[in-house]
């Protein structure tokens, strides 16, 4: 309840990581963000929340108003060493094309050990480009396409668009699927995989 009301409307960076937070704190969070999003953090660029013990329902609840537009200028999720699973990567995922997503440039997932290759797979899909071709570069393949802009000009048609940095738990390295979807956006997506 103290962040109602428009508490620290300047604050750019919240770190709050390592306190063992949980979902209930992202619940109460999402209570916060929805009750007034256009007040609630609204300078807030960078929020990070790793290591406290969150898992998909704290992800998923999150998720909710961050679709709607709350946190309109977040631009770096950090969720790394939580609980979240598949669940929770999917809830984010399938919410990717709303709202202050749209302008996420970096989503650490890195150390949820609970996020599994069906999981990745899932968000492998989401984050695949959906081309809208013209009658020109209805042609062109992903490998024959020119250098430069990309061939859908409002950016792509997937989740998260403007996502330029995307970390993983470390164990899922080889997860061709997920290179495959991040390489074939425009800007790329750099991937990396952590403990």
């Amino acid at each position: 309840s103290a962040l109602r009301g428009g508490a620290l409307p300047k604050l750019a960076f919240l770190d709050l990581g390592n306190n063992s937070l949980g979902d209930a704190f992202c619940a109460a969070l999402a209570d916060a963000l929805s009750a007034d999003p256009a007040a609630v953090l609204r300078c807030v660029s960078r929020l990070t929340l790793s290591a406290n013990r969150i898992g998909c329902a704290g992800a998923a609840r999150l998720a909710g108003p961050v679709a709607e537009g709350a946190l309109p200028r977040l631009q770096f999720l950090a969720l790394a060493w939580n609980q979240i699973g598949d669940a929770g990567a999917e809830a984010m995922a399938a919410r990717g094309k709303l709202g202050t997503f749209r302008r996420l440039e970096g989503l650490y997932l890195h150390g949820n050990r609970a996020l599994s290759t069906a999981g990745l797979d899932a968000l492998a899909a989401r984050l695949t480009p959906e081309p809208r071709h013209s009658q020109i570069d209805a042609r062109l393949t992903l490998d024959d396409r020119p250098p430069g802009p990309p061939l859908w000009p409002d950016g792509p048609s997937c989740a998260l668009p403007s996502l330029q940095t995307l970390t993983l738990p470390k164990g899922h390295a080889e997860h061709e699927g997920m290179r495959v979807a991040c390489s074939a956006r425009w800007p790329y997506v750099q991937v990396k995989f952590w403990s």
